[in-house]
C-alpha cells in the first residue's frame, strides 16, 4: 500500500471518529433539552439578535414629500432642442430696411424632406431645399457654404433642495448658444427675362443671429408622483415632477447676419457679387438688441436618487417676457429635452 492511500484511510478514519462524537454530544428524546412539541411556529421574533433597521423618512404615492437632501447636477441639452422665434410685421432700427416688414414664418417653398437632407441629416448626398441653396459665382453649382438655421445647445449647473413639504427648491445657472432666424419676403420685384418679358421673382431677407448666453433660473419642482425612502439600509427616491420658476438671460456676445437671396429664377439673375445670396448685413454686439431678458421657466421630468447619486431627465420650455429688440416685439422660445446628472448629499442615513 503506497503513502497516497495510508493517509486517505487515516483521514476517513479520524472523520468518522469526529462525526461520531458530535452526535453523542448531541440531545436526545430522553434529555432535558428535548422538546417534542418543536414547530416553527413555536419561534419567538424577538429571540433573535438582529439590529432592527430604522426609518428616517417614507413618503409615496401622489405628491410624495421628499426625503432630507440636497443635491448638484450637471445638466445638458439633448436629443432635441431648439429655439422658436415669434414676431409678425416687425420692422426695427437694429436690422436694415426691407420692403416686407420681418416675419417668423419661413417663407421658402420647401418640403419636409427637403428639409431633412438639408440640414445635414445625409451628408448633402440627395440635395436639400434648392430655394435656400447658395450657388457659387457665376454658376449653378452649389457652394460649400451651409445656410444657417436655428439651433440651441446648453451646459448648466442645478442645485436642488428638498423642502419639508411636496416641493423641491431649484436654483441653476447655464451657458447657451442660441441661434435664431427671422425672415422677409418681397414678391413686388420683377426682372427683363431672356425672352424681354417682364418676369416677377421672389427675393428673400433672412436673418440669422447668434448669441452666447449666461442664464440663470429660480423656482419650485413639485413631485407629482413618486416615492422616497431614507433609512439606515440608504436613500432611494424616483419621481415624476412640474416645475415652474422664473429666469434671466444675458447676451455676453451676439453677431447678426442679414442676408438677401434670390429665392426663384436662379438661373436667370444674380447679385453684383455673382452669387444668388449677397450679405446685407454683418454685426457683432448689433446695437438695439436688449441683452438681458427676462422669461418664464417650465419642465415636465423624471428624477432618481440613490445614497450620493442623482439622476433625472425632462422636456423644457423657455417663455420669454422680454422682446430680443428694444424698439419692437421679437421673443425667442426655447424649447427641448435635457438630462442632469450630480451628487446628492445631507440625507439622514448618510449624515449618522
Amino acid at each position: 500500500m503506497n503513502t497516497y492511500r495510508v493517509h486517505l484511510l487515516l483521514f476517513a478514519a479520524s472523520f468518522l471518529l469526529l462525526c461520531a462524537g458530535n452526535l453523542h454530544a448531541q440531545p436526545g428524546p430522553g434529555d432535558d433539552d428535548w422538546n417534542e412539541d418543536w414547530t416553527l411556529d413555536s419561534l419567538d421574533p424577538d429571540d433573535f439578535d438582529f439590529d432592527t433597521e430604522q426609518i428616517y423618512h417614507l413618503s409615496r404615492g401622489w405628491f410624495p414629500t421628499p426625503s432630507k437632501g440636497a443635491s448638484l447636477s450637471l445638466s445638458k441639452d439633448v436629443f432635441y432642442s431648439d429655439v422658436h422665434d415669434r414676431t409678425t410685421g416687425l420692422r426695427t432700427a437694429a436690422l436694415k430696411s426691407t420692403t416686407e416688414p420681418f416675419d417668423w414664418h419661413n417663407p421658402y417653398a420647401c418640403g419636409l424632406f427637403d428639409y431633412f437632407f438639408d440640414e445635414g441629416l445625409t451628408g448633402g448626398l440627395f440635395g436639400g431645399c434648392e430655394e435656400r441653396t447658395i450657388l457659387k459665382v457665376n454658376s449653378d453649382e452649389a457652394t460649400d457654404e451651409r445656410y444657417p438655421r436655428s439651433s440651441f445647445s446648453e451646459w448648466g449647473l442645478r442645485f436642488l433642495y428638498h423642502l419639508p413639504f411636496p416641493a423641491v427648491l431649484r436654483a441653476e445657472g447655464a451657458y447657451r448658444s442660441v441661434q435664431g432666424m427671422i425672415f422677409s419676403e418681397d414678391t413686388s420685384r420683377s426682372y427683363l427675362s431672356l425672352e424681354g418679358v417682364p418676369r416677377s421673382f421672389r427675393e428673400i431677407t433672412a436673418v440669422h443671429h447668434s448669441q452666447h448666453v449666461l442664464s440663470g433660473a429660480i423656482g419650485l419642482q413639485i413631485p407629482i408622483y413618486g416615492i422616497f425612502f431614507d433609512s439606515d439600509f440608504g436613500e432611494i427616491g424616483s419621481y415624476y415632477y412640474l416645475y415652474g420658476g422664473v429666469g434671466a438671460d444675458y447676451g455676453v456676445a451676439t453677431k447678426t447676419i442679414q442676408y438677401a437671396q434670390i429665392a426663384d429664377a436662379k438661373d436667370q439673375l444674380r447679385y453684383h457679387n455673382g452669387q444668388d445670396t449677397v450679405t446685407v448685413m454683418l454685426e457683432s454686439n448689433t446695437p438695439g438688441i436688449n441683452r438681458l431678458r427676462t422669461s418664464i421657466e417650465g419642465a415636465m421630468g423624471w428624477n432618481f436618487t440613490a445614497e450620493f447619486f442623482v439622476f433625472g431627465f425632462e422636456a423644457f420650455i423657455s417663455v420669454p417676457t422680454t422682446s430680443l429688440v428694444t424698439d419692437g416685439e421679437w421673443k425667442e422660445y426655447y424649447a427641448g429635452l435635457r438630462f442632469n446628472i450630480g451628487y446628492q448629499w445631507g440625507t439622514r442615513a448618510r449624515s449618522k
